[in-house]
């Protein structure tokens, strides 16, 4: 199954100033450590699916629809 989004896509994104959102924040929303998401952005771990698709939504959304596609809203 292809990735939907990379460590180093991940990465670039979640970099201050390229989306407005950090890691830590990231994590927060997605309900997991911030160790572990550094260690999915570094390639250390396997992104899971469910990680992706949750990322790959920030991606695809703007801003008036990201709370709600990250069921934040």
């Amino acid at each position: 199954m292809k990735n939907l989004i990379t460590a180093a896509e991940m990465k670039k994104l979640l970099t201050p100033g390229a989306s407005g959102i950090s890691q830590r924040e990231m994590a927060g929303m997605l309900d997991i450590d911030e160790r572990t998401m550094r260690r999915y952005v570094s390639g250390e771990l396997k992104i899971p699916r469910v990680v992706q698709v949750a990322v790959s939504c920030f991606i695809d959304h703007d801003d008036e629809h990201r709370d709600q596609c990250l069921g934040l809203d």
